[in-house]
């Protein structure tokens, strides 16, 4: 892929598929991706000790750790899989905060695909209705790349229970008109899932299609990640904090992504 790739500050970890992964230059000359499948190879065929490798999981079984999955990808090669029933292969997780990882993407893919302008267009571009309205010099210069640093200047996390809104209630508008922003805009970092559903609703907005069906096109197709589920808000649009589900295997192509650096 060659789409430029937009991270957040704060990059999550994966805790249920835990992937570990080297940059090696002979596969990435090679433009190896895994599509599919990944290639697979013995532990030691690629510097690594078998014996090591199963020690951790001795360990982990020993401690009884909360751990559904162990992924080793090494030089692009699967070198060790292992499930802790009753976790398998095909059960997909909920990457909880990774799923704002897939979100600050997709962005970066909106920017080249000239959905949005750059990150530091105003967020109000895009709801010309507050920005006639807004009293709030804060909120008029919130750029995008704000929302991908989560650093608005909010001192609350902005997004609503979606517990019982029915189609009416429009998720992002809320966000920028309930809540006040404290501080300028790009002083201060804090962690608030609301500010990676505002991306996802621009994204909406501009690309006329739902940032799961937009992943589909430009992401998960290109990556062959065809098994997936993503939850969406009351009026439809994808959520960009949380909601997308994925196997291991899949988690595993998003991080080697990243390790090649979206190339």
């Amino acid at each position: 892929m060659s789409s430029r790739i937009v991270t957040y500050t704060i990059v999550s970890i994966i805790l249920i598929g835990l992937v570990s992964s080297c940059v090696d230059s002979e596969s990435r000359q090679s433009g190896y991706w895994p599509d599919t499948e990944w290639r697979t190879s013995t532990p030691e065929e690629q510097g690594i000790e078998s014996a090591s490798i199963l020690a951790m999981l001795q360990e982990i079984q020993q401690k009884d750790l909360n751990v559904h999955s162990v992924l080793i990808i090494r030089n692009g090669y699967l070198v060790a899989e292992v499930y802790f029933p009753p976790y398998t292969r095909e059960i997909r997780h909920p990457l909880m905060s990774i799923n704002k990882s897939v979100t600050s993407a997709m962005t970066g893919i909106a920017i080249d695909d000239d959905y949005i302008e750059s990150i530091k267009q105003n967020v109000l571009d895009y709801y010309p209705e507050i920005a006639e309205e807004t009293n709030d010099e804060y909120l008029e210069e919130l750029t995008i790349e704000h929302l991908l640093t989560m650093s608005a200047g909010f001192n609350t996390q902005t997004l609503p229970s979606l517990e019982g809104k029915d189609s009416s209630f429009d998720v992002a508008e809320y966000i920028l008109t309930n809540s006040n922003i404290l501080w300028e805009p790009g002083e201060t970092f804090f962690y608030d899932p609301g500010m990676p559903h505002i991306l996802s609703d621009i994204i909406q907005k501009t690309s006329g299609l739902t940032l799961e069906a937009y992943a589909q096109t430009r992401l998960f197709g290109p990556l062959g990640i065809t098994d997936y589920s993503w939850q969406s808000d009351p009026q439809g649009v994808s959520l960009g904090n949380s909601g997308l589900s994925l196997r291991p295997q899949d988690m595993a192509k998003f991080g080697y992504l990243y390790l090649h650096y979206g190339h």
